[in-house]
């Protein structure tokens, strides 16, 4: 009796419970209903592009930044993908610092003895060369679904890329052109070649800049490297001094032997000149001398006298012991 009662008492408190419970759910019901259509909107950011998937087969690679909608899961589902950030990662051979400080802590200081015993991955250039280089590459995401769908890490396919290009490149350059001017035609090949390989692989990466952040010798040869590059730094500063002095003589040269051709032209023309106007004296005085002989000579006598007495010293000595005497004595000044 008291089981019923206490029965009956707890009745009208579970009808109630149960119609909480039922409206509770009605309003999920209704709230889910209306929330689900709306969770297809979304947004693409201004530097991503997303790629829209239906049941899991791309339909749309390229959808624009702004907001788009979509058929909710599990139908359509979108994947965002940054396409203008500018990316960068480091690929090459060398030792990185920080393992050379690990190695060095557990074994102690490197140096050129011991530094066989620490692997360090290294290049041969084409002249049978050891060198360590590394390179600093930027890149951005150009075509998201082939970055997606292609490879698992797109970005390791493009650092084994890089590391292929350096040594391909490398085999074709010696270690003086790689360490010193030929850096730059070094770069612009190993660019060219690594944008080849990633588009002959569709990874949906560009590669737009490839930098060599440092290209070294062994550490145990690098002294004489470096004695080497100043040696032909010095032989290029004493060419250049040589080539500069040549451009200077050169044209001086030039222009002292133009002067003196010029004198001796001038010099040429005088003498002709003077000898053919002595030569048409000549032709005239011999004209008057056939004419008069005796005039001619006199006139040549006194001409003479008057061309060479002013150019010398006269002395007039007088009477002489009551002789009326003239000594007429001529001195050269």
């Amino acid at each position: 009796m008291k089981w019923a009662d206490n029965r009956s008492e707890f009745s009208s408190e579970l009808l109630i419970l149960r119609r909480i419970s039922r409206r509770l759910l009605f309003w999920i019901f209704i709230l889910a209903v209306i929330c689900y259509p709306l969770s297809g909107i979304y947004i693409v950011g201004v530097n991503e592009t997303g790629i829209l998937k239906k049941f899991g087969r791309v339909v749309n690679r390229r959808v624009s930044s702004g907001l788009h909608y979509r058929i909710p899961w599990p139908v359509d589902k979108v994947i965002k993908v940054s396409t203008k950030e500018i990316r960068r990662f480091q690929a090459g051979f060398g030792a990185d610092p920080e393992e050379v400080n690990r190695y060095e802590r557990d074994f102690g200081a490197l140096d050129g003895n011991r530094l066989g015993s620490f692997v360090v991955p290294y290049c041969i250039t084409g002249d049978k060369n050891i060198i360590h280089m590394k390179i600093i590459a930027q890149y951005r995401i150009d075509d998201p679904k082939a970055y997606l769908t292609r490879f698992k890490d797109a970005e390791g396919v493009a650092l084994r890329c890089i590391q292929s290009a350096i040594l391909k490149r490398l085999s074709y350059a010696d270690v003086d052109s790689a360490l010193t001017a030929g850096r730059v035609v070094l770069q612009k090949d190993i660019l060219a070649d690594v944008q080849k390989q990633l588009s002959d692989l569709n990874t949906g990466i560009t590669v737009f800049s490839a930098e060599i952040k440092n290209a070294r010798p062994p550490a145990s040869v690098a002294q004489a490297f470096k004695d080497v590059i100043n040696a032909r730094e010095e032989l290029r500063a004493m060419v250049h001094d040589a080539q500069a002095y040549r451009n200077q003589i050169i044209p001086e040269g030039k222009a002292e032997a133009a002067r003196i051709l010029n004198e001796a032209q001038a010099y040429k023309t005088k003498k002709i000149a003077h000898a053919r106007g002595e030569a048409q004296r000549f032709e005239l005085l011999a004209s008057e001398f056939n004419k008069d002989k005796e005039l001619t000579t006199r006139r040549l006598r006194l001409d003479t006298l008057a061309e060479i007495l002013p150019s010398v010293r006269k002395l007039i000595v007088g009477t002489e012991q009551g002789e009326d005497i003239a000594n007429l004595r001529f001195l050269t000044r």
